[in-house]
């Protein structure tokens, strides 16, 4: 007795079906990137850069540190970049 031989998967999608679902991914994930990055943003500005001032003036009795120093600029930079990776990483590799 011959079997029915299949051609494809039952189950197709279009190219716009496809492409619907990466968008919207997408879409989702630089959503949240933004929204963790101003997270990040005023968690720097306005906890962190306080704490370190707060600091720097009563343990140690040196000059506060500038919102607009390089060294400060940079870590919130890298944190930044690393927070938006760590969003992007799962889109990225499609686990």
């Amino acid at each position: 007795m011959f079997k029915r031989k299949k051609i494809g998967s039952v189950n197709t999608e279009s190219p716009a079906e496809i492409i619907g679902k990466i968008f919207s991914g997408l879409t989702a994930k630089l959503i949240f990137c933004f929204v963790l990055s101003v997270a990040v943003y005023f968690f720097f500005t306005y906890f962190l850069f306080n704490f370190i001032n707060f600091l720097i003036e009563n343990v140690t009795l040196g000059t506060p540190v500038d919102k607009n120093d390089t060294y400060f600029l940079i870590v919130m930079i890298f944190a930044l970049l690393v927070v938006n990776y760590i969003v992007l990483k799962d889109w990225l590799r499609k686990r």
